[in-house]
């Protein structure tokens, strides 16, 4: 999946396992550009994005306002990378880790700063 200039995955639901905005699965997510992931809610599991392959975030792309039980707006089992100004901000977990909920892989980036917040 590729998320470019003003594009926005805004405003779904998981009630199963998670991934309110994206669930990811095994494959890359790409955010370009301003590109966002904003107002979801994942039951369980990642509100904004729940995966276990390669989240990249480029150029001011942002994860923000979404909730879960667990990751409100990352859960991942994969690579992150951030780069130019993503953030990551306003996410909220009813459990545990608002912000990014990172269980396995490498957590990377070049162009900082980026913002990372967990309520």
């Amino acid at each position: 999946v590729v998320l470019n200039g003003s594009a926005s995955v805004r405003g779904n639901t998981a009630t199963g396992y998670g991934g309110g905005g994206i669930h990811g699965g095994h494959g890359s997510v790409t955010q370009n550009r301003s590109a966002s992931i904003s107002g979801n809610a994942g039951a369980q599991n990642g509100g904004g994005y729940l995966g276990g392959g390669v989240l990249t975030m480029n150029g001011n792309s942002a994860i923000r306002n979404n909730t879960a039980e667990v990751g409100g707006g990352i859960m991942s089992g994969g690579d992150i990378v951030m780069n130019a100004n993503s953030t990551v901000t306003g996410n909220t977990a009813t459990v545990n880790t608002g912000g990014i909920d990172h269980r396995d892989g490498t957590r990377t980036g070049v162009g900082f700063p980026t913002t990372v917040e967990t309520t």
